[in-house]
């Protein structure tokens, strides 16, 4: 029996596909968190991860000497209190100024710091760059 150039086609077609048609394999973590790992079954609740304790809104300002003034809201969304300390860093024409201030922040608050650093604010409108952080201490 000869067979038909259609038929030959999808016997090869068949073949090729065999194993591509799988059902899809489960997707998801491969070790799933438990039951203690989770938070808070509430996700409102504040809680206490990385992004807890933070930088929240800030600025730059010209401070009443003409330097360089940094304001910034530090977040505390931890159930505890925080304490850190905030940095400025400026660079500068190639160099680095720094300046830092001690900030503690009731649990679930917000609290306001103002930072001057020891830098024209001219000059740093003109050509400076800001880093800031915000270094737990607690």
């Amino acid at each position: 029996m000869e067979r038909t150039r259609r038929e030959v086609l999808a016997a090869v077609v068949a073949a090729a596909s065999v194993g591509c048609v799988d059902a899809a394999a489960p997707s998801g973590p491969r070790n799933p968190p438990s039951e203690g790992d989770a938070r808070s079954a509430d996700p409102t609740d504040p809680d206490d991860g990385p992004d807890a304790f933070r930088i929240g809104e800030w600025d730059v300002l010209e401070a009443a000497d003409g330097d360089l003034l940094v304001t910034a809201t530090i977040v505390n969304d931890a159930p505890s209190e925080r304490s850190g300390t905030f940095v400025a860093t400026v660079t500068l024409d190639e160099e680095t100024h720094e300046g830092r201030t001690d900030v503690t922040v009731p649990p679930a608050d917000a609290t306001d710091v103002e930072l001057v650093v020891d830098v024209p604010f001219e000059r740093f409108d003109r050509a400076g760059s800001l880093y800031l952080d915000l270094v737990r201490t607690d």
